[in-house]
């Protein structure tokens, strides 16, 4: 599993996040929700070590800071929110960079058809040759989760739960890709591996995730399944207006959830 403690990060005179515990366990999708400046992408960068904070961070039992980043990259993968790519790669050439976290030459060799699969898997078969740049915003995002996929093929390895870590990974997607990435961390985690996914859409998130973290300024306001988190109470006061759970709305205005949505079997796997 993964369990943080006592995660405090403080940038300049600002305290980001405050003391902060998170735990995710293998096997299952744990999503972190909260409103703007909450600390979801702070929480996340803190765990993968990407920026300073007190507390310590474990991945299956071992202090991250004991591990080397070659031993970290065999046991998970992070998406970012945003990231930009300054050289003119194709998008298998970008893939393919996910292959070489923690292999040898000889595992290259025999695992070159991996990014052909994993950018099968986002929807993006036949963009192969195509340049990032010239991609649309969804498309980069899928060719990036791709690349992520490629570098922790198989959920479990020797034994050991691995993990992705997704930091809005549908921000940029139409509600039809929303739900296949979705589903494709569903997969993992069923599949063995563990998923932390920080996330805006608490639709996506209630459908989706397994165990979920409310953050509001810098603290954990509550942890638990979606029908525990997702109340009136919390949920109004953390994001600041009055929401209501499980309400159809009083206007004749449609409204589209993504509960209701049908994937073929195609688009799921």
């Amino acid at each position: 599993m993964i369990s943080a403690k006592n995660i405090t990060v403080t940038i300049g005179a600002r305290k980001i996040l405050d003391d902060v515990t998170f735990d995710a366990a293998a096997g299952k999708v744990t999503a972190i929700v909260g409103p703007n400046g909450s600390g979801k992408t702070t929480l996340l960068r803190a765990i993968t070590d990407e920026i300073a904070h007190s507390g310590t961070v474990a991945i299956n039992g071992t202090d991250t800071v004991t591990m080397s980043s070659a031993a970290l990259s065999t046991v998970r993968a992070v998406l970012p929110q945003s990231g930009t790519v300054a050289f003119p790669f194709t998008v298998l050439e970008l893939v393919r960079l996910g292959l070489t976290a923690g292999r040898s030459v000889a595992d290259l060799r025999m695992l070159d058809h991996l990014p052909h699969a994993a950018l099968k898997r986002v929807g993006l078969d036949g963009f192969e040759g195509q340049l990032i740049q010239g991609l649309s915003g969804g498309e980069r995002q899928r060719a990036q989760l791709a690349r992520v996929l490629v570098q922790v093929w198989e959920p479990v390895l020797d034994g050991t739960p691995r993990w992705l870590f997704l930091d809005e990974p549908v921000s940029a997607l139409d509600i039809g890709h929303q739900l296949v990435v979705m589903n494709i961390a569903r997969a993992f985690a069923k599949a063995g591996g563990g998923v932390v996914a920080v996330m805006h859409d608490l639709n996506l998130t209630s459908m989706f995730a397994d165990h979920v973290t409310l953050l509001h300024d810098g603290q954990v306001r509550v942890s638990g399944a979606p029908d525990v988190v997702f109340n009136d109470t919390d949920l109004s006061a953390c994001y600041g207006c009055p929401l209501r759970t499980n309400t159809a709305p009083t206007s004749t205005a449609p409204w589209i959830l993504p509960q209701s949505a049908i994937l073929t079997p195609e688009a799921i796997q």
